[in-house]
């Protein structure tokens, strides 16, 4: 069947979202029975989809225009339907952390685009009533310094540059600001908290790990460190800390510089523990009770093995796969097992892919699936797969 799921999940009242790639019209289909409601057309990108788990789902109508960057977004919801939110954003071939919903399906975040320069925008889902937070965004002078965006709760945390200098802020133009905005029903009661300023970027940016409690955002900037969103001196973790993520208990797992890989207690607010003092390079994927990661330490062309590690007992590093053609998937809902692929294409186009997995506990990796296209980890060690993917025209079965 031409039918392909998208965004990987439910929305949180049920809702399956999938398109029909014969008419490249989207639906939303009640999971407890009911004829799909016709969402209308969507890029034949699936990859700007967008859904995070809440009420209603954000997705391009067509195509951004690849010269000039900008593109319409529509949004659906139960409650509103089908809607036109703008037509006239910053946006790609693929999300980009460029757009974000809150969890009520009431409210959508952006960066509206005409031009030189972008402006951060709130907007109801029916695009009926909008307001601009922070205007002259940078979008040529820096190309790592892209803007990006998230939710938290509600509470939306910004990056930017600014094309010209705030006024009386001090902040230079093309500086890396990251600031929060607590959002609500009343718009003109938005007031932004500014997290950090920072240099202009180097490297592409992208949002920062959350705190499970959503009240800090983990950094690499002078090493591992804390900010809190709502404002206020970071605390730094690691000074030699490169990249890590949060455990559920709201623990940090990171790897340094050294490929060490550690663990710190937010609580306690003690010294790191050390887990591996050499062999964790990078931290791939965390698992989602925190106990685990991925790492790798040979790569070849454009894959590597694959390692696992546990975050709870030291020096417990193995091998799963030996062979460097594979890409660390991620792990099971419940943890148990951790997964990968092979064979995953490096040019433009229809992604496929063989999709295998191992216990965490240790065991020969198996074969789960060939040329597997779109897929998500649902509950247990249960996942939703596209299989029989057609390279050509993309229609596949769910």
């Amino acid at each position: 069947e031409p039918l392909v799921l998208q965004g990987g999940g439910l929305t949180s009242d049920g809702y399956a979202i999938y398109e029909d790639t014969n008419t490249q019209v989207l639906y939303a289909v009640d999971t407890a029975g009911g004829a799909p409601a016709n969402l209308g057309p969507m890029t034949s990108q699936g990859g700007t989809f967008y859904l995070n788990g809440g009420k209603a789902v954000l997705f391009l109508p067509a195509p951004a225009d690849p010269n000039s960057s900008i593109g319409a977004l529509s949004a659906w919801s139960k409650a509103s339907g089908p809607t036109v939110v703008s037509s006239h954003i910053l946006a790609f071939d693929a999300y980009n952390s460029n757009y974000d919903v809150t969890q009520d399906g009431a409210y959508v975040v952006y960066y509206d685009f005409s031009g030189a320069h972008a402006t951060l925008t709130i907007s109801t889902i029916d695009g009926q009533t909008q307001r601009a937070l922070v205007p002259e965004i940078d979008l040529g002078t820096n190309p790592y310094c892209l803007p990006v965006l998230q939710l938290v709760g509600n509470t939306l945390v910004a990056y930017y540059c600014l094309a010209t200098q705030a006024p009386d802020s001090g902040v230079p133009a093309g500086a890396l600001t990251i600031a929060s905005f607590p959002v609500g029903s009343n718009f003109a009661a938005i007031t932004q908290t500014t997290i950090a300023n920072l240099a202009a970027p180097t490297n592409y940016i992208s949002p920062a790990p959350v705190s499970p409690d959503g009240t800090k955002l983990l950094m690499s900037t002078a090493g591992i460190q804390l900010y809190p969103i709502a404002g206020g001196a970071p605390t730094t973790i690691d000074s030699n800390g490169a990249s890590g993520g949060f455990t559920p208990a709201g623990d940090v797992v990171y790897v340094t510089q050294a490929s060490e890989l550690k663990r710190y207690s937010v609580a306690d607010a003690g010294a790191p523990v050390t887990l591996d003092s050499s062999g964790v390079p990078y931290l791939r994927a965390l698992s989602p009770d925190g106990n685990w990661i991925q790492t790798e330490h040979n790569a070849g062309a454009n894959f590597s093995d694959i390692w696992i590690a546990s975050t709870t007992t030291p020096n417990a590093l193995t091998q799963a796969w030996t062979q460097t053609n594979a890409l660390a998937f991620g792990f099971s809902a419940d943890s148990m097992y951790e997964t990968f692929v092979t064979n995953y294409p490096t040019n433009f186009g229809i992604t496929t892919y063989d999709f295998y997995s191992s216990p965490v506990s240790g065991g020969t990796p198996q074969k789960i699936l060939t040329t597997a296209g779109t897929l998500a980890f649902t509950a247990g060690s249960n996942i939703v797969v596209n299989t029989n993917v057609d390279k050509l025209t993309g229609a596949a079965d769910i």
